[in-house]
């Protein structure tokens, strides 16, 4: 696609150009300001929420002002966060959000759960049912070895499974045989994703992918340098920023009926490293 180098990784000035075209980036200084930009939005919903919890109003999930700190510099993110992102992006209308599944124990982390998938089909199947004019396509945060987050997309539209992941180990292979137990007839796709070269971008990443697939788009593959991962995390910022202006996300105690409002408040105050390889396919129903 004309944003990889001979060598196999990412032209950075493409890639950040990339993403700007597709919506993922702003074009301002976002990289160089987000810790500030960040704790004065802490400040302002740390005023209005004295529980320190927020919540997303149209879905009733909950999150921690606190879990925000990981917008900022190497912090990776946590499960929290990276749902908080996927229910506050753009999406299309037969898109939904689930919620992060692990897929290894928690006290062995190389040994995989048993049916990981099983309650995530049992949602699934209770959406369709609810909507069974609707094709979905279902996203779902991965935790892998008690370290590592990457994203499962089950499509109804294109019958399939797919897999992004910013490692692309071996650990794939158990995802697949656990699809195959639980989403049966729907083929397997280990897809290109962006590539992490540090320990603590997965969860940007994710979320990234998660934005450009919720929109009908192709996920950019290529290697990710440090300021792509904080490009992303000024991205979601903004994104949590705009959907705390709008009153899409509230202080816990306004979604229970007390009256504590922060829009009074705001007029007051003015306000990890391979190189791509092709995508693999293998049907489950064989």
């Amino acid at each position: 696609m004309g944003i990889l180098i001979e060598s196999g990784q990412t032209d950075a000035a493409a890639f950040k150009k990339a993403l700007e075209d597709k919506g993922l980036l702003g074009t301002s200084n976002q990289t160089s300001d987000v810790s500030k930009e960040l704790r004065s939005l802490q400040e302002e919903m740390k005023l209005a929420a004295p529980g320190n919890m927020l919540v997303i109003k149209s879905t009733g999930y909950r999150v921690g002002i606190e879990t925000l700190d990981r917008l900022s510099g190497t912090e990776w993110f946590n499960d929290e966060l990276v749902l908080l992102c996927l229910h506050l992006a753009d999406r299309l209308p037969h898109v939904r959000v689930g919620f992060s599944i692990p897929i290894h124990q928690q006290d062995r982390p190389r040994k995989i759960v048993a049916k990981p998938f099983e309650r995530a089909a049992r949602v699934i199947e209770e959406w369709k049912s609810a909507e069974p004019d609707n094709r979905l396509t279902c996203f779902f945060p991965l935790f892998q070895h008690g370290d590592h987050f990457s994203l499962l997309e089950v499509n109804y539209r294109d019958n399939a499974v797919y897999h992004y992941d910013s490692l692309r180990k071996t650990t794939y292979i158990e995802i697949k045989k656990a699809c195959r137990d639980q989403f049966p007839g729907l083929r397997y796709v280990e897809q290109a994703a962006p590539r992490q070269l540090d320990s603590f971008s997965c969860g940007p990443l994710v979320v990234a992918s998660a934005y450009h697939r919720m929109l009908g788009r192709a996920v950019i593959p290529g290697n990710t340098m440090f300021q792509d991962t904080i490009a992303i995390k000024a991205t979601a910022l903004d994104i949590i920023r705009k959907a705390w202006r709008d009153q899409v996300l509230v202080p816990i105690e306004q979604s229970t009926g007390k009256r504590r409002r922060h829009d009074s408040f705001h007029q007051r105050q003015g306000k990890r490293r391979k190189q791509d390889k092709s995508v693999q396919v293998e049907d489950l129903t064989t």
